[in-house]
């Protein structure tokens, strides 16, 4: 409890349902840079703005300048693999094989979590934009359940200069900065959901 509070302090605490919680695997400890220790799960990564879920749901807000040098490097190393990513190579029987067009180039799988965001860094070396393609396994699902608010998951660059709002497959051009696509999806419905990205044509 004490050390519960003393990041209380530090960060933004808000309280969050019960759907962030997942398997102990997904949990690591996490060091400020004050020597307060913490077990949680990444949420989200966008730039030095991170989001950690404890166990028991709580949401932490935060930069990472706070946090530890040992855990700065951690961040950096999952910068480019995105946080929720399930797998890199495409499987045949999956529920997303006949989304897939046959020229593609395959980014990943990953978990979307009800009312929670993915984040991912694209390599763009070379181009200004790339077309990315995206499809959600519980599509209908997340169609009714945006029904009420019209907003059913997000789709942008982390600048916000090219974004789109679906519950199933579409395509879009996303913009480069530095020769790479930073892209945040975020699901504003109570819907957990997997999802799929693919870089159309290739590259």
């Amino acid at each position: 409890m004490k050390v519960r509070i003393r990041w209380f302090v530090a960060f933004v605490l808000l309280w969050v349902v019960s759907p962030f919680a997942t398997g102990d695997e997904d949990f690591r400890e996490w060091t400020s840079t004050s020597g307060s220790t913490l077990v949680a799960r990444l949420r989200s990564l966008n730039g030095t703005r991170v989001e950690l879920i404890t166990k028991d749901g709580n949401l932490l807000q935060l930069d990472s300048s706070q946090l530890s040098a040992d855990d700065r490097e951690y961040l950096k190393r999952i910068q480019t693999e995105g946080v929720g990513v399930l797998s890199r190579q495409a499987k045949k029987g999956s529920w997303y094989e006949f989304s897939l067009p046959p020229d593609c180039e395959f980014v990943c799988e990953y978990e979307l979590q009800a009312d929670g965001k993915f984040t991912i860094t694209i390599p763009a070396e070379g181009s200004d934009s790339l077309v990315l393609g995206f499809d959600f396994e519980k599509k209908d699902d997340l169609a009714r359940a945006s029904q009420a608010t019209r907003e059913p998951v997000r789709v942008a660059d982390a600048d916000g200069r090219m974004e789109s709002w679906a519950s199933g497959r579409f395509g879009g051009e996303y913009p480069a900065t530095e020769g790479k696509i930073n892209l945040v999806i975020e699901n504003h419905t109570v819907v957990g959901t997997k999802g799929v990205i693919w870089i159309e044509g290739g590259r």
